[in-house]
């Protein structure tokens, strides 16, 4: 079973409401073991009457230490409440009518018991024939258990006759008139104007009850929907919150080892009405809305509508969404294959829609190749006939796994090693080839060692010896060359530098003005004039000048 919400509430009784509908009304009920066959029939629990008169209830076997009472829904029902009305039987039971029982009620449940053949006269029965198994019967007309009677005598009342008839009950009758009976030849001998008097028990029989939802007739393997505790008080007018599916409601008592004082010594279920309110199955809500078209077997949670379990490919409260992206199946619990582009499976059957990536088949793409091919859809045949195994091939490229046959290489073993060639890769290169390796398909060298040429360097170079002299000593010779250069421009720029030095020194320390010879005093004359003014105009004065320079000269 499922869980579920249950709360208990002492209240009125509760029908079923505009929503939901009674679920129990008509529907077969069982007991454990009926009271007795001719009344409190089982089926009175679920009739629609809410009456308590004890005629109209179902009532269970006296001296049982277990009962119940189960009401089958005929099929899984969402469950909502269960309600139910007890008729109090053993501590406060309405007496049934003297009409039908011809026996007066006594309220207390002791006290002197009379009864009537009509309406005028009342009678009281001899006690010396009138037994436990008789009393049993009368403590049930008043609405008291019928287990343990205790008869006793007082004094006869004034105007109350003996009855000449006596019973042979068994105690489970439900009116003395059920009882074998007869008459005695005369009155009651030895009574001595006595009157019994019948004490019966009394105590709780709902105290402890418990209640049961199921889908099998085997209930205690169901869910324990309430237990009541006996110490906590409790009405006759029980409702019961009770959120789960079932087909199978059962309301149950026990008095194993129950030592409690307000408790009835033997077990009871004394139902008379039973209502059991919900939707049924596929429905959830006080609207009793449809559940949730992808919940198992269209069934969910009886307040919110949540599914106890999501078909395959969904997920949610409400198996509202589809599994994850790579997730599929019964709660998205497996994991997609190796579809395509990684593209997701179908989410309920993990079917690749897009098919399969290189390497895998089946409609889910788990499974790799079989042996010899490989590729998209595994169209692809191995073909590696100078691979070590031929037969098999990595099942995603179809490259060689096992390797190469001698002389073969690369991923597909197509391509022969460095140093061989041909169509079988079993010709080896050229020694004379740089390294050994070769084209591996004509056996062309890629270059050739020494003074070897041509493609498979089979020329040897002629080389001149002379030539051969010179290019090796040419090098030297030029280097040779080029450093002697450079030290003879070196030792010019030293040498050109210190003269320049030595030059500068010597200019500076002997380099004297010349001497003009002193000039004639006649010439310093007319320079004078000149600078006195005296001369009057310039040819006379360049004249002068002329001629002591002629002099001078």
């Amino acid at each position: 079973m499922e869980l579920f919400t249950c709360v208990f509430i002492v209240t009125s009784f509760v029908t079923q409401s505009l929503e939901y509908e009674n679920l129990a009304f008509g529907k077969p009920v069982n007991v454990s073991k009926r009271y007795n066959t001719k009344n409190f029939d089982p089926s009175l629990a679920v009739d629609g009457d809410v009456s308590t008169d004890l005629l109209k209830c179902s009532l269970t076997a006296s001296g049982e230490k277990e009962a119940w009472l189960t009401v089958d829904l005929a099929e899984v029902q969402n469950i909502a409440s269960i309600s139910f009305l007890h008729g109090g039987f053993g501590l406060n039971a309405m007496p049934m009518d003297p009409d039908k029982t011809k026996m007066y009620p006594v309220l207390s449940g002791n006290g002197t018991l009379q009864h009537s053949w009509n309406f005028d006269t009342n009678y009281t029965v001899c006690t010396s024939v009138f037994d436990n198994e008789d009393a049993k019967v009368v403590c049930l007309n008043w609405g008291y258990l019928p287990d343990k009677p205790v008869r006793y005598t007082v004094p006869l009342e004034r105007n109350l006759a003996y009855s000449r008839r006596y019973y042979q009950c068994i105690g489970n009758e439900t009116v003395l008139d059920e009882c074998k009976s007869g008459f005695l030849n005369s009155e009651c001998a030895y009574q001595q104007e006595k009157q019994l008097g019948i004490s019966c028990e009394s105590g709780d029989t709902l105290a402890g009850f418990s209640v049961y939802v199921s889908d099998t007739p085997d209930w205690k393997s169901g869910t324990l929907c309430y237990q009541h505790d006996i110490n906590e008080p409790v009405g006759n007018n029980v409702s019961i919150d009770c959120f789960t599916t079932g087909r199978y409601v059962t309301i149950y008592n026990s008095r194993n080892g129950s030592l409690h004082s307000t408790l009835s010594s033997f077990a009871y279920i004394n139902i008379c009405e039973v209502n059991v309110t919900g939707c049924d199955i596929g429905h959830y809500g006080d609207e009793c809305l449809s559940c949730p078209s992808h919940c198992v077997n269209n069934t969910c949670q009886m307040q919110a509508g949540h599914c106890f379990d999501c078909e395959d490919g969904y997920t949610g409260p409400m198996c509202e969404k589809d599994c994850t992206k790579g997730q599929y199946g019964q709660k998205c619990y497996f994991r997609c294959g190796n579809c395509l582009e990684e593209e997701p499976c179908h989410h309920i059957n993990g079917t690749c829609i897009s098919g399969c990536s290189p390497g895998w088949k089946g409609e889910m793409c788990d499974q790799n190749c079989d042996l010899g091919y490989f590729g998209f859809e595994c169209n692809s045949t191995c073909n590696i006939t100078n691979c070590v195994n031929n037969t098999s091939c990595d099942p995603i490229s179809g490259h060689c796994t096992s390797g190469c046959f001698s002389n073969f290489s690369g991923p597909f073993c197509q391509d022969c090693i460095p140093t061989s060639y041909g169509e079988q890769c079993n010709i080896s290169c050229s020694d004379l080839c740089q390294n050994k390796f070769c084209h591996q398909t004509t056996g062309h060298c890629f270059s050739c060692t020494g003074t070897r040429a041509g493609v498979f360097c089979e020329n040897e170079i002629a080389i001149d010896k002379s030539t051969d002299i010179f290019d090796s000593n040419a090098g030297f010779t030029i280097t040779s060359a080029l450093l002697g250069v450079f030290m003879i421009v070196t030792l010019i720029y030293v040498v050109k530098r210190k003269w320049f030095s030595s030059s500068a020194q010597n200019f500076e320390q002997n380099y004297e003005l010349p001497s003009f010879p002193k000039l004639n005093p006649e010439y310093d004359e007319i320079r004078n004039k000149s600078t006195g003014g005296e001369i009057d105009n310039n040819t006379s004065e360049y004249s002068e000048i002329a001629m002591v320079e002629a002099n001078v000269s």
